[in-house]
């Protein structure tokens, strides 16, 4: 069962944007919600405490999240499926005053109705990692920067991703801009020389007991068109003086 656990909170803070402990521990069965409209199936959450929303008078203006994500039943991950069947075996309900996560009973099915501990929440991230075979510095805050990094390399407004992260400032959410490996490419691809073939001519002169070697760099016609637009030095010689 700790398979449903594993991937309801991974998908909490990929999506909802969850981080510390405290957010994960203190979640309620009545804050998660899944259902289906005229767009289709949804999971919901409702945020009621967080670093970001305390509520009370300071925040009178500020909305707390709540966010629907439709899922993809096209998908081979249905995470609709994944969150109905650990509502189901946990047997968690929002009349209960029930908390999100349980510990899973040995060789069952089910669920105990005792809380995971707040030391186990803490950690759950990094276990599930070295459990993957997975090394590097993972913790629960690794789910939250994957949910903005990967909002950002998509394309997706700062205004929308924040209201995604709960983050309040646009200087904070910026902090999770990492360029993909595509963009990585594409800005090696910008900045490479144009495609076309040099050759070096070297010429050694001698004059006053001294030889200096002169390096003509000489592009010889261009055989293809450059690869991306590029602007640099065109029609010139690169003259090195070596002193011997």
């Amino acid at each position: 069962m700790y398979e449903y656990l594993n991937g309801v909170f991974f998908y909490n803070c990929k999506l909802f944007g969850l981080r510390g402990r405290d957010e994960h521990h203190s979640l309620d069965a009545s804050q998660i919600n899944i259902g289906t409209d005229d767009k289709g199936k949804y999971i919901q959450f409702i945020e009621t405490n967080s670093k970001t929303f305390k509520g009370g008078l300071k925040q009178k203006n500020v909305e707390n999240k709540n966010i629907k994500h439709y899922t993809n039943a096209s998908s081979d991950k249905d995470l609709f499926k994944l969150y109905e069947l650990y509502i189901g075996h946990s047997e968690i309900s929002p009349e209960g005053n029930s908390k999100v996560y349980k510990r899973p009973l040995q060789d069952s099915l089910r669920f105990s109705k005792q809380n995971l501990g707040i030391n186990k929440l803490e950690n759950l991230m990094k276990t599930m990692c070295t459990k993957a075979g997975l090394f590097g510095n993972f913790t629960n805050h690794s789910g939250k920067r994957t949910c903005a990094t990967t909002m950002f390399q998509s394309g997706i407004d700062e205004q929308t991703i924040m209201s995604r992260t709960g983050h309040r400032s646009v200087q904070g959410v910026r902090k999770y801009k990492r360029p993909s490996d595509d963009q990585l490419r594409d800005i090696s691809n910008v900045l490479e020389p144009n495609c076309k073939s040099s050759k070096i001519k070297t010429e050694n002169n001698s004059s006053d007991g001294k030889e200096n070697e002169k390096c003509h760099i000489v592009e010889l016609q261009s055989q293809s068109k450059s690869c991306v637009p590029f602007g640099g030095f065109n029609n010139c010689n690169v003259t090195f003086n070596i002193g011997k």
